[in-house]
């Protein structure tokens, strides 16, 4: 899923957890040099966590 706000990208993994109720792990591929990431990896992290997820972040440098 493409995250659209910082804000919904919470309710993104929630909806993933109702999509996929068996899975355990949950990654995340984001841009460095955007400054969406911060609050963006904050937000799916803390849902994660609160789904009982694994969470696992990609970093990126741009994009080549």
């Amino acid at each position: 899923m493409a995250g659209v706000t910082a804000e919904l990208s919470g309710k993104n993994v929630e909806l993933v957890r109702e999509l996929l109720p068996s899975a355990k792990r949950l990654g995340v591929l984001c841009n460095t040099l955007d400054s969406f990431t911060k609050p963006f990896l904050a937000n799916v992290e803390r849902a994660a966590i609160d789904t009982g997820f694994e969470f696992d972040s990609i970093m990126v440098n741009g994009v080549e």
